[in-house]
């Protein structure tokens, strides 16, 4: 009796692209409540420290986008 491995390339395929787009959700949802919790600080940051959190907020929503934009074009790939 020979052994067959067989398998469902269309199942595999959905549920590989169904865990990268949870993870972008779990991702963007981690995003939102680290904003909010940063959100209440911000009001008593002087000049400086609000104008250097801008800055590093920026370039962090940069990087947010990309990774998005990452596993946006790897779940379609797939």
């Amino acid at each position: 009796m020979d052994n067959v491995l067989s398998y469902n390339f269309g199942e595999i395929e959905y549920s590989v692209r169904q865990e990268i787009h949870t993870t972008s959700g779990r991702f963007n949802a981690a995003l939102d409540e680290l904003r909010a919790q940063i959100a209440p600080l911000q009001q008593v940051w002087t000049r400086e420290a609000a104008q250097a959190y801008a800055v590093e907020q920026a370039r962090w929503n940069r990087a947010a986008a990309a990774l998005n934009e990452i596993l946006f074009s790897l779940g379609n790939a797939v």
